[in-house]
């Protein structure tokens, strides 16, 4: 039954041919015709404001990248990657700092103490500790964990630099052979003409190109490189080269006879959390610093617009522009699945949910066979028919008033189509009938494909809103015919075990019904 409501059971066509589910798409008002789009048919563009979510610190690129994208106050438990919490406790400490230095066998038992604060990190879900792995307990929060070196860093940092050198050496040879001579620059700062005293002038900028060619092809030239250098001696010379390794340490005797403990060996995802040192005990397990995120916004990648535009301040989680498609197009989910029959019509209901602010009219399609094979990979094994496949009207979502008579009107002509309609919501009926394979072998899963054709009437300029007017005209508004292509999944065609797939309960009522019995 949790399938029955699954939004990945259901999937509709984007405009770069692939299937996804209508939480995941985008629209675009601008564009013409209108279509859905993914993730990888919209731009991406990063804020450069970057923030911690836990205490929300935010910081410039500059200094984010400085800190390695990670907060220094902000961690996460190694063990379960939730959230560590600070918490406090008191110890007592010798009044005398002489006599702190000492230990604790050296210290007598008239020597003064006072209690001091002390902090450590504690993870709420599985009670993991800094105390557990032998971190000591800090006196200042948030500066007291510092961040791990890597043993590695120093080397890293080397071969960045001697790359960067090498990178820019192969730039200064390919501009080289872009301006291979600098017999032209006296073209544009001599001259006795008059064309050649107003170029000279440059009284309309028409020598700003040029200018600033003449400027790389002097620094070019400035620069002197030894051809018979080559990059490679040049690399060896910059930074000394790997040794390899010839000989490993002997494993020792008890390597596989000893019985080894499995709860303190660390798992491939603790390891990959900490990519810098791997840990491959639990006792050496170390606070995770939280990275810094950032903001991001979506524009089309058609016309440019935005899509997706979230508020500047990182407290808010509210968006300027928001263009989901799951507020435009109508949402079909599964309702009831009934046991299977190769090669008969299988009754199943539909339901379709309209959370656009305003009235859609829906028409189903039962698409051909010939343009069902075109439309992606897809592969649909079973056939669709709906028996009414006029318009059919979805409220907006936000009704309170009394059912208009075109409504009446239209569940008049689809009764026995319409099984019911709340608010904004109608449960349809459709026939299913599953297809044998060309090799008479029955299908594994039960897949189909239709048309939803929407008339939506949406602004000219404005977000898709239904903002009503002074007088009530709707002349700043037009109707917009869409026609999306839905893919449904409806699960196994047999289930394992025996086990029937039971309908889903229309009301309440049916379901306390069913959970007395």
């Amino acid at each position: 039954m949790a399938t029955l409501i699954d939004s990945n059971k259901v999937k509709y066509l984007c405009s770069c041919k692939r299937l996804k589910p209508l939480s995941y798409l985008y629209y675009c008002k601008y564009c013409k015709p209108l279509t859905l789009k993914c993730k990888d048919c919209v731009i991406h563009e990063i804020d450069q404001k970057f923030f911690c979510t836990n205490c929300l610190d935010n910081k410039v690129q500059k200094e984010v990248m400085a800190v390695k994208y990670k907060c220094s106050s902000c961690f996460n438990c190694p063990n379960c990657k939730n959230l560590l919490l600070t918490r406090a406790s008191s110890v007592k400490v010798p009044k005398d700092s002489a006599a702190s230095n000492q230990s604790l066998e050296q210290q007598s038992p008239q020597t003064p103490q006072q209690p001091q604060k002390v902090y450590y990190l504690i993870c709420v879900f599985c009670r993991w500790t800094t105390r557990e792995v032998g971190i000591p307990d800090v006196t200042s929060v948030p500066d007291g964990w510092k961040l791990l070196e890597n043993p590695f860093s120093k080397r890293v940092q080397e071969l960045t630099e001697a790359y960067k050198v090498i990178a820019a050496r192969e730039k200064l040879e390919k501009d080289r052979k872009k301006f291979p001579t600098l017999k032209r620059r006296s073209l544009y700062i001599s001259g006795s003409s008059a064309s050649s005293s107003i170029l000279h002038s440059d009284k309309y900028g028409i020598l700003a190109p040029a200018q600033k060619r003449l400027a790389v092809t002097a620094s070019i030239g400035n620069q002197n490189l030894d051809p018979q250098i080559t990059i490679e001696q040049q690399f060896k010379s910059l930074i000394k080269p790997a040794e390899t390794v010839d000989s490993f340490d002997e494993l020792p005797e008890d390597f596989f006879t000893k019985q080894s403990n499995i709860n303190s060996i660390t798992s491939i995802t603790q390891r990959h959390a900490n990519p810098d040192f791997q840990p491959s005990k639990t006792s050496e397990l170390y606070p995770l610093n939280k990275f810094y995120q950032s903001k991001e916004s979506k524009r089309c990648s058609g016309c440019e617009h935005n899509v997706l535009k979230p508020e500047s301040n990182i407290i808010s989680i509210k968006f300027k522009l928001h263009q989901m498609a799951v507020f435009l197009v109508p949402e079909v989910r599964i309702v009831t699945i009934p046991e299977w029959k190769i090669n008969e019509p299988n009754e199943v209901m539909l339901s379709v949910t309209n959370r656009y602010e305003g009235d859609v009219n829906i028409s189903f399609v039962n698409l051909a066979d010939d343009k069902v094979s075109n439309l992606s990979n897809f592969e649909a094994n079973a056939r669709i028919e709906f028996e009414y496949q006029d318009s059919v009207i979805i409220d907006r979502q936000d009704n309170s008033k009394v059912v208009p008579a075109q409504l009446k009107q239209t569940d008049e002509q689809t009764k026995g189509f319409v099984c019911f309609r709340r608010d904004n919501k109608i449960a349809v009926k459709c026939l299913v009938t599953p297809m044998t394979k060309p090799t008479n072998k029955e299908p594994d899963y039960v897949k189909c494909i239709f048309g939803l054709k929407c008339s939506i009437n949406m602004p000219e300029s404005s977000s898709p809103q239904i903002q009503s007017s002074s007088s009530g005209s709707k002349e700043n508004f037009t109707n917009s015919v869409i026609t999306h292509h839905v893919f449904v999944d409806f699960g196994p065609l047999k289930l394992e075990n025996g086990l029937k797939v039971v309908p889903k309960p229309r009301y309440i009522d049916d379901c306390l019904k069913t959970l007395v019995k």
